[in-house]
């Protein structure tokens, strides 16, 4: 099954051929050849599905056994959900609700930071948002989530206007922001003062980014966002994003 994931394999004869070509490799595994094409055809007829699950299971937990620390560690767990929406047609997959002509379904991926492995894997109708499935998922008691919150609130607060929206969710995240950033400042300028001529170069370079970056995130970024909705308003173009009102430039 692994070789077939990253071969591409299309099909249980692409498998053989394939296998077949690596014959040598396979021997240092303690194979001794390549099984058959309805060997491994029988098994996908009578091969329970619970025994790729734990397969799934023990690879995942010697994986997270050899996993590198880290020697910075919060008190709580520290988890980032994002999705990934995947378009279908809905003509094919009319069960996979996304917009009137378009089906899609989202792939929600929790990652644990402690070894950076994923905890959960979730696949949804492409409606369905991250909040929505990090409520229905079992966590660490005191865990820290992190994930879009401009996208979340627009989906939940859908009656606010997009100003608002965009102003509550900078706060929301604001100190968060500050915080990373201002770490990696620190970490970055102590590498410019103290690291030589030679990093001066790279080192400055970095600190100018993480400024810029910095202030566009915060104090750019949503403005334009919100002028651009305005103009396409005013061109009588749709709108990016939703909002239940009219927004306040």
């Amino acid at each position: 099954m692994i070789f077939c994931q990253l071969g591409r394999a299309q099909s249980l004869r692409e498998i053989e051929q394939g296998l077949a070509s690596a014959e040598g490799r396979l021997e240092q595994l303690g194979v001794g050849r390549a099984a058959k094409r309805t060997t491994r055809a029988y098994a996908n007829a009578h091969r329970p599905w619970k025994l790729y699950e734990d397969v799934f299971h023990s690879l995942y937990a010697r994986c997270h056994a050899v996993a590198p620390g880290h020697k910075f560690r919060f008190k709580n767990p520290l988890l980032s959900l994002d999705a990934s929406t995947i378009d279908l047609c809905a003509a094919m997959f009319d069960w996979a609700k996304f917009k009137r002509t378009k089906g899609a379904v989202k792939l929600h991926l929790l990652l644990d930071h402690d070894g950076h492995l994923p905890r959960y894997a979730v696949i949804t109708d492409g409606k369905t948002s991250d909040i929505e499935v990090a409520r229905r998922l079992e966590l660490p008691s005191g865990s820290i989530v992190v994930f879009d919150r401009v996208r979340e609130n627009l989906k939940i607060r859908r009656r606010d206007d997009l100003e608002s929206i965009l102003n509550d969710s900078i706060n929301q995240t604001l100190s968060r922001t500050v915080i990373s950033s201002g770490l990696t400042f620190l970490t970055v300028m102590s590498l410019y003062l103290f690291g030589g001529e030679v990093l001066h170069g790279f080192s400055f370079a970095l600190v100018v980014g993480i400024l810029i970056g910095t202030y566009s995130s915060i104090a750019v970024a949503a403005p334009m966002l919100v002028a651009y909705q305005e103009w396409r308003a005013k061109r009588g173009k749709k709108a990016v994003l939703p909002a239940g009102k009219k927004a306040r430039v």
